[in-house]
Protein backbone atom coordinates (compact mmCIF):
# COMPACT_ATOMS: atom_id res chain seq x y z
CA UNK A 1 0.00 0.00 0.00
CA UNK A 2 1.11 3.57 -0.62
CA UNK A 3 2.16 5.90 2.13
CA UNK A 4 -0.37 8.65 2.85
CA UNK A 5 1.39 11.86 1.75
CA UNK A 6 0.57 15.52 1.11
CA UNK A 7 0.47 14.84 -2.63
CA UNK A 8 -2.33 12.39 -2.02
CA UNK A 9 -4.38 15.09 -0.27
CA UNK A 10 -3.89 17.37 -3.28
CA UNK A 11 -4.91 14.53 -5.59
CA UNK A 12 -8.10 13.91 -3.61
CA UNK A 13 -9.00 17.61 -3.64
CA UNK A 14 -8.41 18.01 -7.38
CA UNK A 15 -10.35 14.85 -8.20
CA UNK A 16 -13.32 16.22 -6.21
CA UNK A 17 -12.93 19.84 -7.27
CA UNK A 18 -16.31 19.87 -8.98
CA UNK A 19 -18.13 18.65 -5.87
CA UNK A 20 -16.30 21.17 -3.69
CA UNK A 21 -17.13 23.97 -6.12
CA UNK A 22 -20.81 23.02 -6.18
CA UNK A 23 -20.96 22.91 -2.36
CA UNK A 24 -19.23 26.30 -2.20
CA UNK A 25 -21.67 27.86 -4.68
CA UNK A 26 -24.68 26.37 -2.86
CA UNK A 27 -23.39 27.64 0.46
CA UNK A 28 -22.80 31.07 -1.05
CA UNK A 29 -26.34 31.18 -2.45
CA UNK A 30 -28.05 29.93 0.71
CA UNK A 31 -26.08 32.25 3.04
CA UNK A 32 -26.78 35.20 0.72
CA UNK A 33 -30.52 34.46 0.78
CA UNK A 34 -30.48 34.18 4.58
CA UNK A 35 -28.51 37.40 4.97
CA UNK A 36 -30.78 39.28 2.54
CA UNK A 37 -34.24 38.01 3.43
CA UNK A 38 -34.16 36.08 6.73
CA UNK A 39 -31.96 38.02 9.14
CA UNK A 40 -33.72 41.14 10.39
CA UNK A 41 -31.61 44.24 9.73
CA UNK A 42 -30.64 46.51 12.61
CA UNK A 43 -29.72 50.19 12.70
CA UNK A 44 -27.63 52.14 15.20
CA UNK A 45 -28.15 55.66 16.45
CA UNK A 46 -25.35 57.09 18.58
CA UNK A 47 -25.09 60.22 20.70
CA UNK A 48 -21.98 61.60 22.37
CA UNK A 49 -22.43 63.37 25.70
CA UNK A 50 -20.30 64.87 28.43
CA UNK A 51 -21.16 65.78 32.00
CA UNK A 52 -21.65 69.55 32.20
CA UNK A 53 -22.59 69.92 35.84
CA UNK A 54 -21.40 73.31 37.04
CA UNK A 55 -22.00 73.11 40.76
CA UNK A 56 -20.04 75.69 42.73
CA UNK A 57 -17.72 73.39 44.60
CA UNK A 58 -15.56 76.28 45.79
CA UNK A 59 -18.24 77.77 48.04
CA UNK A 60 -19.19 74.32 49.25
CA UNK A 61 -15.60 73.52 50.14
CA UNK A 62 -15.38 76.80 52.07
CA UNK A 63 -18.50 75.97 54.01
CA UNK A 64 -17.29 72.47 54.76
CA UNK A 65 -13.92 73.82 55.97
CA UNK A 66 -15.44 76.44 58.30
CA UNK A 67 -18.03 74.02 59.60
CA UNK A 68 -15.40 71.34 60.21
CA UNK A 69 -13.41 73.81 62.25
CA UNK A 70 -16.48 74.34 64.39
CA UNK A 71 -17.02 70.60 64.80
CA UNK A 72 -19.80 70.29 62.21
CA UNK A 73 -19.93 67.84 59.30
CA UNK A 74 -22.02 69.21 56.43
CA UNK A 75 -23.58 66.62 54.05
CA UNK A 76 -22.84 68.69 50.95
CA UNK A 77 -21.73 67.13 47.70
CA UNK A 78 -21.09 68.77 44.37
CA UNK A 79 -23.00 67.38 41.46
CA UNK A 80 -19.74 66.92 39.58
CA UNK A 81 -18.49 64.43 42.17
CA UNK A 82 -21.78 62.53 42.13
CA UNK A 83 -22.43 62.37 38.38
CA UNK A 84 -19.16 61.93 36.59
CA UNK A 85 -19.13 60.33 33.15
CA UNK A 86 -17.70 57.18 34.75
CA UNK A 87 -21.12 56.49 36.28
CA UNK A 88 -23.23 56.96 33.15
CA UNK A 89 -22.92 53.34 32.01
CA UNK A 90 -23.93 51.99 35.43
CA UNK A 91 -26.88 54.41 35.64
CA UNK A 92 -28.21 53.77 32.14
CA UNK A 93 -27.90 49.97 32.39
CA UNK A 94 -29.39 49.80 35.88
CA UNK A 95 -32.73 48.00 36.30
CA UNK A 96 -34.36 51.10 37.82
CA UNK A 97 -33.44 53.29 34.84
CA UNK A 98 -34.40 50.69 32.22
CA UNK A 99 -37.72 49.82 33.88
CA UNK A 100 -38.68 53.47 33.64
CA UNK A 101 -37.67 53.40 29.96
CA UNK A 102 -39.80 50.29 29.33
CA UNK A 103 -42.87 52.13 30.59
CA UNK A 104 -42.52 54.84 27.93
CA UNK A 105 -44.45 54.81 24.67
CA UNK A 106 -42.90 54.70 21.20
CA UNK A 107 -44.11 54.16 17.66
CA UNK A 108 -43.83 50.49 16.69
CA UNK A 109 -42.64 50.82 13.11
CA UNK A 110 -43.70 47.23 12.39
CA UNK A 111 -47.37 48.21 12.44
CA UNK A 112 -47.36 51.97 13.18
CA UNK A 113 -49.09 51.64 16.56
CA UNK A 114 -48.14 53.60 19.68
CA UNK A 115 -46.99 51.04 22.26
CA UNK A 116 -45.02 50.63 25.43
CA UNK A 117 -41.36 49.87 24.80
CA UNK A 118 -41.92 46.63 26.72
CA UNK A 119 -44.54 45.50 24.20
CA UNK A 120 -42.35 46.46 21.25
CA UNK A 121 -39.41 44.42 22.53
CA UNK A 122 -41.40 41.40 23.77
CA UNK A 123 -44.15 40.68 21.27
CA UNK A 124 -45.42 37.44 22.81
CA UNK A 125 -48.49 37.88 25.02
CA UNK A 126 -48.54 34.41 26.59
CA UNK A 127 -45.51 35.15 28.81
CA UNK A 128 -46.09 36.04 32.50
CA UNK A 129 -45.63 39.72 33.31
CA UNK A 130 -42.54 39.16 35.49
CA UNK A 131 -40.83 37.06 32.82
CA UNK A 132 -41.68 39.57 30.08
CA UNK A 133 -40.13 42.37 32.11
CA UNK A 134 -37.03 40.29 32.83
CA UNK A 135 -36.57 39.32 29.18
CA UNK A 136 -37.01 42.94 28.10
CA UNK A 137 -34.36 44.13 30.55
CA UNK A 138 -31.91 41.47 29.33
CA UNK A 139 -32.59 42.44 25.72
CA UNK A 140 -31.97 46.13 26.44
CA UNK A 141 -28.71 45.42 28.24
CA UNK A 142 -27.28 42.85 25.83
CA UNK A 143 -28.64 43.71 22.39
CA UNK A 144 -30.14 47.20 22.22
CA UNK A 145 -28.27 49.70 24.41
CA UNK A 146 -24.50 50.15 24.51
CA UNK A 147 -22.61 52.71 26.58
CA UNK A 148 -18.90 53.34 26.13
CA UNK A 149 -16.50 56.00 27.37
CA UNK A 150 -13.39 57.44 25.79
CA UNK A 151 -10.78 57.25 28.60
CA UNK A 152 -8.80 60.17 27.15
CA UNK A 153 -11.58 62.72 26.69
CA UNK A 154 -14.25 61.45 29.10
CA UNK A 155 -16.84 61.63 26.30
CA UNK A 156 -19.57 58.99 26.66
CA UNK A 157 -21.12 57.35 23.59
CA UNK A 158 -24.71 56.12 24.00
CA UNK A 159 -25.91 53.77 21.24
CA UNK A 160 -29.36 52.34 20.58
CA UNK A 161 -29.64 49.52 18.01
CA UNK A 162 -33.09 48.42 16.79
CA UNK A 163 -34.88 47.13 13.67
CA UNK A 164 -35.75 50.66 12.48
CA UNK A 165 -33.44 53.66 12.02
CA UNK A 166 -36.07 56.15 13.22
CA UNK A 167 -36.92 54.04 16.26
CA UNK A 168 -33.21 53.81 17.16
CA UNK A 169 -32.95 57.60 17.03
CA UNK A 170 -36.07 58.11 19.18
CA UNK A 171 -34.91 55.55 21.75
CA UNK A 172 -31.46 57.15 22.00
CA UNK A 173 -33.06 60.59 22.48
CA UNK A 174 -35.31 59.18 25.23
CA UNK A 175 -32.27 57.75 27.04
CA UNK A 176 -30.56 61.16 27.05
CA UNK A 177 -33.71 62.92 28.29
CA UNK A 178 -34.24 60.37 31.07
CA UNK A 179 -30.59 60.54 32.11
CA UNK A 180 -30.79 64.30 32.47
CA UNK A 181 -34.07 64.02 34.42
CA UNK A 182 -32.52 61.39 36.65
CA UNK A 183 -29.69 63.77 37.54
CA UNK A 184 -32.11 66.65 38.07
CA UNK A 185 -34.23 64.56 40.44
CA UNK A 186 -31.18 63.41 42.39
CA UNK A 187 -29.86 66.96 42.63
CA UNK A 188 -33.28 68.28 43.72
CA UNK A 189 -33.48 65.69 46.50
CA UNK A 190 -29.93 66.55 47.58
CA UNK A 191 -30.77 70.27 47.55
CA UNK A 192 -33.86 69.67 49.69
CA UNK A 193 -31.90 67.63 52.21
CA UNK A 194 -29.17 70.27 52.24
CA UNK A 195 -31.73 73.04 52.75
CA UNK A 196 -33.38 71.20 55.67
CA UNK A 197 -30.02 70.53 57.29
CA UNK A 198 -28.93 74.16 56.93
CA UNK A 199 -32.23 75.41 58.35
CA UNK A 200 -31.71 73.32 61.48
CA UNK A 201 -28.09 74.41 61.78
CA UNK A 202 -29.00 78.09 61.41
CA UNK A 203 -31.36 77.78 64.37
CA UNK A 204 -28.69 76.08 66.49
CA UNK A 205 -25.88 78.45 65.49
CA UNK A 206 -28.15 81.46 66.07
CA UNK A 207 -28.78 80.30 69.64
CA UNK A 208 -25.05 79.77 70.19
CA UNK A 209 -24.30 83.18 68.71
CA UNK A 210 -26.76 84.92 71.05
CA UNK A 211 -25.29 83.03 73.99
CA UNK A 212 -21.75 84.12 73.07
CA UNK A 213 -22.89 87.71 72.50
CA UNK A 214 -24.41 87.77 75.98
CA UNK A 215 -21.22 86.27 77.40
CA UNK A 216 -19.15 88.93 75.65
CA UNK A 217 -21.51 91.71 76.78
CA UNK A 218 -21.40 90.51 80.40
CA UNK A 219 -17.61 90.41 80.22
CA UNK A 220 -17.39 94.04 79.08
CA UNK A 221 -19.85 95.20 81.76
CA UNK A 222 -17.99 93.38 84.52
CA UNK A 223 -14.51 94.30 83.35
CA UNK A 224 -14.44 97.89 82.17
CA UNK A 225 -10.67 98.18 82.63
CA UNK A 226 -9.83 94.64 81.35
CA UNK A 227 -6.96 95.96 79.21
CA UNK A 228 -4.93 96.56 82.35
CA UNK A 229 -5.03 92.85 83.20
CA UNK A 230 -3.21 90.32 80.96
CA UNK A 231 -5.48 87.50 82.16
CA UNK A 232 -8.62 89.45 81.30
CA UNK A 233 -7.20 90.34 77.88
CA UNK A 234 -6.65 86.63 77.19
CA UNK A 235 -10.18 85.86 78.35
CA UNK A 236 -11.59 88.63 76.16
CA UNK A 237 -9.64 87.27 73.15
CA UNK A 238 -10.97 83.76 73.80
CA UNK A 239 -14.59 84.93 73.89
CA UNK A 240 -14.08 87.22 70.89
CA UNK A 241 -12.57 84.35 68.83
CA UNK A 242 -15.45 82.08 69.70
CA UNK A 243 -17.84 84.86 68.68
CA UNK A 244 -16.03 85.48 65.35
CA UNK A 245 -16.09 81.76 64.47
CA UNK A 246 -19.77 81.43 65.33
CA UNK A 247 -20.60 84.56 63.36
CA UNK A 248 -18.63 83.29 60.35
CA UNK A 249 -20.50 79.99 60.39
CA UNK A 250 -23.82 81.84 60.72
CA UNK A 251 -23.06 84.07 57.71
CA UNK A 252 -21.86 81.14 55.59
CA UNK A 253 -24.89 79.05 56.49
CA UNK A 254 -27.22 81.85 55.43
CA UNK A 255 -25.38 82.19 52.12
CA UNK A 256 -25.62 78.46 51.51
CA UNK A 257 -29.28 78.50 52.50
CA UNK A 258 -30.03 81.03 49.77
CA UNK A 259 -28.06 78.95 47.25
CA UNK A 260 -29.95 75.81 48.31
CA UNK A 261 -33.27 77.57 47.69
CA UNK A 262 -32.10 78.50 44.20
CA UNK A 263 -30.90 74.95 43.47
CA UNK A 264 -34.27 73.63 44.63
CA UNK A 265 -36.20 75.50 41.93
CA UNK A 266 -33.77 75.82 39.03
CA UNK A 267 -33.60 73.37 36.13
CA UNK A 268 -30.06 72.55 35.11
CA UNK A 269 -28.95 70.84 31.91
CA UNK A 270 -26.47 68.32 33.30
CA UNK A 271 -25.62 66.72 29.97
CA UNK A 272 -23.63 68.49 27.31
CA UNK A 273 -24.75 66.81 24.07
CA UNK A 274 -21.81 66.92 21.68
CA UNK A 275 -23.41 64.83 18.92
CA UNK A 276 -27.19 64.38 18.86
CA UNK A 277 -28.67 60.98 17.92
CA UNK A 278 -28.90 60.76 14.15
CA UNK A 279 -30.51 58.51 11.56
CA UNK A 280 -28.33 55.60 10.49
CA UNK A 281 -27.20 55.77 6.86
CA UNK A 282 -26.66 52.01 6.62
CA UNK A 283 -27.42 48.82 8.50
CA UNK A 284 -25.21 47.88 11.45
CA UNK A 285 -26.39 44.25 11.20
CA UNK A 286 -26.20 41.91 9.42
CA UNK A 287 -22.82 42.45 7.80
CA UNK A 288 -23.89 40.63 4.65
CA UNK A 289 -20.55 40.41 2.85
CA UNK A 290 -18.74 39.09 5.89
CA UNK A 291 -21.47 36.56 6.66
CA UNK A 292 -21.61 35.19 3.11
CA UNK A 293 -17.82 35.00 2.71
CA UNK A 294 -17.16 33.43 6.11
CA UNK A 295 -19.90 30.80 5.78
CA UNK A 296 -18.81 29.92 2.24
CA UNK A 297 -15.18 29.49 3.32
CA UNK A 298 -16.10 27.54 6.45
CA UNK A 299 -18.49 25.06 4.76
CA UNK A 300 -16.09 24.59 1.84
CA UNK A 301 -13.19 23.77 4.21
CA UNK A 302 -15.34 21.39 6.29
CA UNK A 303 -16.60 19.60 3.15
CA UNK A 304 -13.07 19.33 1.75
CA UNK A 305 -11.79 17.82 5.01
CA UNK A 306 -14.66 15.34 5.01
CA UNK A 307 -13.82 14.23 1.46
CA UNK A 308 -10.14 13.86 2.33
CA UNK A 309 -10.93 11.76 5.41
CA UNK A 310 -13.42 9.62 3.48
CA UNK A 311 -11.10 8.82 0.59
CA UNK A 312 -7.80 8.70 2.50
CA UNK A 313 -8.34 5.01 3.24
CA UNK A 314 -7.29 4.25 -0.34
CA UNK A 315 -3.81 5.55 0.52
CA UNK A 316 -3.38 3.85 3.91
CA UNK A 317 -1.70 0.59 4.78
CA UNK A 318 -3.80 -2.45 5.60
CA UNK A 319 -2.75 -2.43 9.27
CA UNK A 320 -3.71 1.24 9.56
CA UNK A 321 -7.17 0.50 8.22
CA UNK A 322 -7.60 -2.32 10.69
CA UNK A 323 -6.69 -0.01 13.57
CA UNK A 324 -9.23 2.55 12.37
CA UNK A 325 -11.95 -0.12 12.12
CA UNK A 326 -11.10 -1.30 15.63
CA UNK A 327 -11.38 2.25 16.97
CA UNK A 328 -14.76 2.63 15.27
CA UNK A 329 -16.01 -0.60 16.87
CA UNK A 330 -14.85 0.57 20.29
CA UNK A 331 -16.54 3.95 19.79
CA UNK A 332 -19.82 2.30 18.75
CA UNK A 333 -19.76 0.06 21.83
CA UNK A 334 -19.10 3.04 24.11
CA UNK A 335 -21.97 5.12 22.81
CA UNK A 336 -24.32 2.16 22.42
CA UNK A 337 -24.83 2.27 18.65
Amino acid sequence: MKEFQLTNIVKILFSNARKILIVGLCTFTVSAIIALFVLEPKYESTAQVLSSSNANTTNQSGLVGIAAGFGINLPIEGAETVFSSDLYSAIILSNHFLENLLSKRFIDYHDGDNKLLLDIIITKDNIPSFDRNKLALESLKKDIIKVTKDPRTGIVSITAETFNRKFSQELCEAIIIDLNKFQQKFTLESAQKKKTFIENRIVEVDKDLHSIEKELSDFYESNINYKNSPKLVIEQNRIQTKYDVSKGVFITLNQEYEMAKIEEVKETQFLKVIDKPGLAFKKSYPLRKQIVILWTILITIVFSCWIVLRESKNFMKTEDLEKIRELRRILKNQIGI
